[in-house]
């Protein structure tokens, strides 16, 4: 791709300059682990979060992409783009707007994408995938953002942070 950009540590990270934003959001009743009406699967550790309301409104947000090129804990990948984790979150409800817009993008790319969000003080990531490309759906699972599991290098995933 021409309009690939080297991240200042490239040897681990990967930034893609593809133009896109997440629109804005408004809140809705439901839980984000009742969104059938954009995920076909939806990770039922989501649930032990406690609902998770998507009761927020939030602005036009532009966003950068990130693809892992070597094995690293969730936490370092993340402190290259950033020491302030905080700048680096998501709400659940802009994560599902991604998903809503982006479902074509999502079944071609067929890699995990991340987005980073807080709760109760503590740092997750949802990851949205093609869960079944016959039937045209996409799935969300829930990750637990610590420095135990190094990501394996041969993964692939694509982080989406909002443009620092």
């Amino acid at each position: 791709m021409s309009d690939d950009k080297e991240y200042s540590t490239p040897q681990v990270l990967r930034r893609y300059a593809w133009p896109t934003a997440i629109e804005a959001t408004k809140p809705e009743e439901k839980s984000f682990s009742l969104s059938y009406d954009v995920f076909g699967n939806i990770d039922i550790l989501f649930n032990f979060l406690g609902g998770l309301k998507l009761s927020n409104t939030t602005k036009k947000v532009d966003i950068d992409f990130y693809r892992m090129r070597k094995a690293h804990t969730f936490c370092e990948m993340l402190g290259l783009i950033s020491k302030d984790l905080d700048s680096l979150c998501f709400t659940l409800g802009q994560i599902k707007e991604f998903a809503r817009a982006n479902r074509g993008w999502i079944m071609v790319v067929d890699t995990p994408t991340f987005f980073l969000f807080k709760h109760d003080g503590k740092y997750f990531l949802a990851s949205v995938f093609a869960y079944s490309i016959s039937s045209y759906q996409i799935g969300t699972n829930l990750f637990q953002v610590d420095d135990v599991f190094i990501w394996p290098d041969n993964a692939k995933q694509l982080f989406i942070v909002p443009k620092i």
